[in-house]
């Protein structure tokens, strides 16, 4: 019922928003957009348990319309549903999308509910593991960053759990910051994932607080050799973490490096970890931790063999293969991912 409810409710705002627009009750440029996402994802992993060798597979539909205004600002109301395949549920994920975004020359922010990969997609996977991108497309809060052709410096906030009697009340603030310079680049990831009790007065649940955070620098030799990528990133990653009830903080550090290599829509990229395992707490699974658990190895390395090709203006397919060596283990996982992106379908219907 409460999935009905919820469901009938976001149709009911997305036409009231379309009919606006379309009775010309604004005076501005209309969009809507249509997003289409097919994964695959078939991992298989051993005995170390570290991740669950569970296939993900399931197409997630995007669609939010809106209005935009002296070209820099948007107003936009839409939804992210995902429906798994062989589910006789028709989304086991929905997630509404309302929100007010505004992009100048050396500034763009978003607040509301909005979509994940136009603001922290870029994160490395030791934050945030592949699902999150297929099933975690919103982020609700406000995301702010400044931008110019060598530096771009960010902050956001993402409200993940309200708390209730079932629920948790939990939170990320994160940042990041960038430089180019010539064929180099330094980067700097972060966040605190503030993970609190529940309101149920008959159960104890530990305040957690976990912070995680990446330095790295590289260079860029592109176009140096007969390839179209060749870069190199080498970054220092340290956590902070401390469960509130003991009262001690962890501080796990390491060394993560990243090579990566591209040619006419081939690409490769090896990705090693070495140093003192992340995510102290594994009690707590992934409620308290979205990054990838294989980070929990003092020694790790990931290799991606990977085809992107585009068959239509609006359509993308990529096929990876990759090769995960852990300590003790050595594991496969293949994966498909399709793209069908209509940001504005006003301009794709006015062109054919």
């Amino acid at each position: 019922m409460f999935f009905y409810i919820r469901r009938r409710s976001v149709i009911v705002l997305l036409f009231i928003v379309f009919s606006a627009i379309s009775l010309g009750l604004f005076s501005q440029e209309p969009v809507i957009g249509i997003h289409v996402h097919s994964f695959f994802d078939n991992p298989e992993f051993g005995v170390n348990g570290l991740r669950p060798s569970r296939t993900e597979a399931g197409v997630r539909l995007g669609g939010q319309v809106g209005f935009r205004w002296d070209t820099t600002s948007a107003l936009c109301a839409g939804f992210s549903g995902v429906h798994e395949y062989g589910s006789k549920t028709s989304f086991v994920a929905t997630e509404p999308m309302v929100y007010y975004s505004s992009h100048r020359k050396h500034l763009r922010y978003f607040i509301g509910a909005f979509p994940r990969r136009e603001t922290i997609g870029n994160y490395p996977r030791i934050f945030f593991r592949d699902s999150i991108a297929n099933y975690r497309t919103v982020l609700n809060g406000i995301f702010y960053e400044l931008r110019s052709e060598a530096l771009f410096a960010n902050a956001w906030l993402d409200w993940t759990g309200r708390q209730s009697i079932e629920e948790r009340e939990s939170f990320f603030v994160g940042w990041a910051a960038g430089w180019n310079y010539c064929r180099f680049h330094a980067r700097l990831f972060g966040y605190l994932f503030h993970f609190a009790p529940s309101a149920n007065p008959d159960v104890h649940d530990p305040l957690h607080d976990n912070a995680l955070q990446l330095f790295s620098g590289g260079i860029d030799l592109s176009g140096l050799l007969p390839i179209d990528v060749l870069d190199i990133t080498l970054g220092h990653c340290i956590g902070l973490e401390r469960n509130r009830d003991i009262k001690r903080w962890h501080t796990p550090q390491g060394v993560l490096s990243e090579l990566r290599l591209g040619h006419y829509g081939f690409r490769i990229v090896n990705s090693l970890y070495c140093g003192d395992p992340q995510q102290v707490f594994p009690e707590n699974g992934s409620k308290l931790y979205w990054g990838d658990p294989v980070y929990r190895q003092r020694l790790y390395n990931r290799t991606d063999f990977s085809y992107t090709c585009t068959p239509l203006r609006h359509v993308k397919v990529e096929i990876t293969c990759s090769l995960h060596v852990g300590e003790q283990t050595v594991d496969y996982e293949q994966m498909l991912h399709l793209y069908v992106d209509l940001d504005n379908c006003l301009d794709f219907i006015r062109k054919h």
